[in-house]
């Protein structure tokens, strides 16, 4: 939801390292004002779901010409995915097109989500819907405007100004990683390097009807369209899948994610566990101790013959182990 393409640049570098051609899909309205795509009328969840994450697919299998794609998705990322292929007319015009989906720390049952989360969202919803209603704001970007302002100062080449940004930007690093290290980043597994690029460059403005529609599926407990039906039926997902969850995951709780692992109507489908990360820790981490991509690549080279070494497999930060037999 937060997350901009160049947060999957990690995931995307091991996908291509395997010899895939990659393309990193990013809803509406986020990213950085220099590579963003306009919006519509609307701009939220249902749009995004079935509309956006369609057309990639279809733009993709037209550029490059190949018979399937392969998807991962991570937290909203995988929700637009359940969403899409829970749909009826997505499923017939491009489920045979699909070769295996990666659900990274997805969220499905929002009654499960964290009590912080709930109680945050429910307090923040009236200031988006007014935020949208009454100034008409498509997006909110505070975090840009800070670090566009202490970028242009550093460029002012003068050493006060300088001193200044840094001293701002340090704090602000400082004050982000306090407030997210407990529920969403390991910093036992991420470099220096890469929490500074998180806060440059991987943190998205905010699409408000996106930010607003996931902010009332908290409240109400479900993913909802626009004629109240749910977006999200697992049972009708029937794709090659493998699910990844996060131990520590204080967002998506490890058993709401095993539930659904059992809900999804896939008959290729594998369960990972990966021990003590969390839930935006499971794409920023760098260190190479907690490079979990060869397992995860493993399905997506041959979904069908991964399930030969058991459909629930372990991974913890330096160690691979199976856990159960198919």
């Amino acid at each position: 939801l937060v997350e901009t393409a160049e947060a999957l640049d990690g995931t995307a570098h091991e996908f291509q390292k395997a010899g895939y051609r990659v393309f990193i899909g990013q809803a509406r309205l986020a990213g950085r004002l220099e590579n963003r795509s306009s919006g519509g009328p609307k701009n939220g969840l249902e749009q995004v779901a079935l509309l956006d994450l369609p057309a990639h697919i279809r733009e993709v299998l037209r550029i490059t010409g190949a018979r399937q794609v392969h998807l991962w998705g991570h937290s909203m990322g995988g929700i637009m995915m359940l969403a899409a292929f829970s749909n009826d007319a997505i499923r017939a015009e491009l489920e045979s097109r699909v070769a295996g989906v990666t659900l990274l720390t997805t969220p499905h049952d929002l009654r499960s989500l964290s009590a912080t989360l709930r109680i945050g969202m429910k307090a923040l919803l009236p200031a988006l819907k007014g935020a949208r209603r009454l100034v008409g704001a498509q997006t909110l970007e505070p975090h840009h405007s800070l670090f566009d302002l202490t970028y242009r100062l550093k460029s002012s080449g003068n050493r006060a100004q300088i001193a200044i940004a840094r001293a701002v930007e340090s704090a602000a690093i400082k004050l982000g990683s306090f407030i997210f290290t407990r529920e969403l980043i390991d910093l036992n597994h991420t470099s220096p390097q890469a929490l500074r690029r998180l806060w440059f460059k991987e943190i998205s403005v905010l699409p408000l009807d996106l930010l607003i529609d996931f902010a009332q599926a908290v409240v109400d407990g479900e993913f909802t369209n626009s004629d109240g039906y749910p977006l999200i039926v697992p049972e009708n997902f029937r794709l090659p899948v493998q699910v990844l969850r996060a131990e520590q995951d204080q967002l998506v709780p490890w058993q709401a994610q095993e539930d659904l692992f059992a809900r999804l109507g896939s008959r290729v489908k594998r369960l990972v566990n990966l021990r003590g990360l969390r839930h935006v820790g499971a794409v920023t981490n760098d260190l190479p101790e907690t490079n979990y991509m060869p397992l995860a690549l493993e399905f997506h080279s041959d979904p069908q013959k991964s399930l030969k070494r058991g459909w629930m497999r372990d991974f913890s930060p330096g160690c691979l182990e199976l856990l159960r037999p198919s």
